[in-house]
C-alpha cells in the first residue's frame, strides 16, 4: 500500500510540474510587437493594427499557434521563460 501511495504522489507531482504558464505580455526584442497570453488564448496585432486572437498549444519546449490567414508558427520556450522564434528577435515577458 505504501508503494502505491508513493507512486501516485510522484505522478501527481510530475503532472503538476509539467504545466506551463505563459500568462502575461511578451514583448519582441525590437519592441515592435507583443504577444498576450491568457488561459489558452494568445493575442497580437496584425499589420494594420487590428487585434487578432487564436489558441496555442505547449508541447515540451515548443509553443505552437496559427493566427487567422497566417502560417502556423512554432516558438521555442527557453529556460529563462523567453520565447525564440524563427525570423524574429524573440520575445521576453514584460
Amino acid at each position: 500500500m505504501k508503494h502505491l501511495i508513493v507512486i501516485l504522489a510522484t505522478l501527481v507531482l510530475v503532472a503538476c510540474g509539467s504545466s506551463t504558464n505563459l500568462d502575461g505580455v511578451y514583448k519582441s526584442g525590437d519592441g515592435k510587437s507583443t504577444l498576450t497570453f491568457s488561459g489558452d488564448k494568445v493575442k497580437s496585432k496584425d499589420l494594420q493594427g487590428q487585434d487578432i486572437e487564436t489558441t496555442y498549444h505547449v508541447d515540451g519546449k515548443t509553443v505552437s499557434f496559427q493566427f487567422p490567414n497566417g502560417m502556423p508558427v512554432s516558438f521555442t520556450l527557453n529556460d529563462d521563460g523567453s520565447l525564440s522564434a524563427p525570423f524574429s528577435s524573440g520575445y521576453k515577458k514584460s
